[in-house]
């Protein structure tokens, strides 16, 4: 049997196969039985920086008002207690799921301002969080403001957090930077031990008898790693911080595809969304599978084989592989000679 554990966030996980936010991991029960199935270390499900706005900061008024405007343009309604049931029973979560649990609790907070929830970092690390995630979320739709100025604000978001919780520090981001790299490299560099890509977007439906736009939240698909698997081949070898796969894991493949571009562990929702807890069983197993029939004792052994040597040069290797990739569509679509028509 290959040995599954690894390292991430400085703790030691005897499985790269992570639990993440959802609402899969929002009670103690749950939380059991995912570690019961493998889990390497669980996240729990973010707390919105609007509830913790309105609970601390000093313009909470503000903050609930224009989220309530937001929520009449959309045509919807915004409960956040129905998500989870606020800062102090978070909290609570947090203490019971570190005297039950054996395996590593890392805390999350989706946030998208330095201000009005260092207090939260600080109560995490006291409840026993091992570590914090920041779900950083900006859309990025603003004209007069420039994608630098979204970089430089979650760049001050992860040092003013990581200087105040005193515990390792994540960074879940989309995929949507001109320069990834640069801003993996900027998180690093800001505090951030570990980034997570990628954050999953909630998508955009229309109702056509109202003519108006309302948010959607879909389960992945393992279709949807490529973007995954493309940046971890990239930057693995070229930043000093631990990466996370996120997105698109449903099996032991997705997450060997992973972790051989250079993924510290894989992150797991949709698929305990799905499936519960048999999903971390099901994809750690077959994780250890496919190791086997690598021949491979161990992740260590398979993490980085198919990643982007230090050596070259990513947007090079990028070009020839998409030009390689577009002579293979083209010869694998190539179609008989059609009849010159006559007449």
């Amino acid at each position: 049997m290959p040995d599954l554990a690894t390292r991430y966030l400085g703790l030691d996980l005897e499985s790269p196969v992570v639990a993440s936010a959802s609402p899969g991991t929002a009670t103690l029960g749950s939380l059991l039985q995912l570690e019961a199935a493998g889990a390497g270390a669980v996240v729990l499900p973010s707390l919105f920086e609007e509830q913790i706005a309105r609970e601390v900061a000093v313009d909470a008024r503000a903050w609930w008002s224009d989220l309530e405007q937001a929520s009449a343009s959309l045509g919807a309604s915004v409960d956040l207690d129905a998500y989870n049931a606020g800062t102090v029973e978070y909290l609570q979560l947090i203490r019971r799921a570190r005297s039950r649990l054996d395996i590593p609790v890392i805390a999350s907070v989706s946030c998208s301002t330095p201000d009005g929830w260092l207090q939260y970092a600080q109560l995490t690390a006291e409840a026993g969080a091992h570590a914090l995630e920041l779900n950083l979320y900006a859309l990025g739709a603003d004209p007069q403001r420039p994608a630098a100025a979204i970089e430089r604000a979650y760049s001050r978001v992860v040092t003013t957090v990581a200087a105040a919780a005193g515990i390792p520090i994540s960074v879940k981001i989309a995929n949507e930077f001109t320069s990834l790299g640069h801003t993996v490299q900027a998180l690093g560099d800001a505090g951030a031990a570990a980034v997570v890509l990628f954050n999953r977007r909630q998508s955009l439906d229309v109702d056509l008898q109202a003519l108006s736009g309302r948010p959607v939240v879909r389960l992945s698909s393992a279709a949807e790693i490529g973007p995954v698997l493309r940046a971890l081949w990239a930057l693995s070898a070229r930043v000093p911080v631990d990466l996370a796969a996120s997105t698109g894991i449903w099996s032991g493949d997705d997450a060997a595809r992973a972790i051989a571009c250079g993924a510290r562990v894989v992150y797991v929702a949709s698929a305990v969304l799905r499936d519960g807890a048999a999903a971390v069983s099901k994809i750690a197993a077959g994780l250890a599978a496919t190791m086997t029939s690598l021949g491979l004792d161990g992740v260590d052994a398979l993490r980085g084989r198919a990643a982007l040597p230090a050596g070259e040069d990513p947007a090079a290797a990028d070009r020839l592989g998409y030009i390689a990739a577009m002579l293979r569509t083209a010869s694998s679509t190539s179609t008989v000679e059609r009849p010159i028509p006559s007449g």
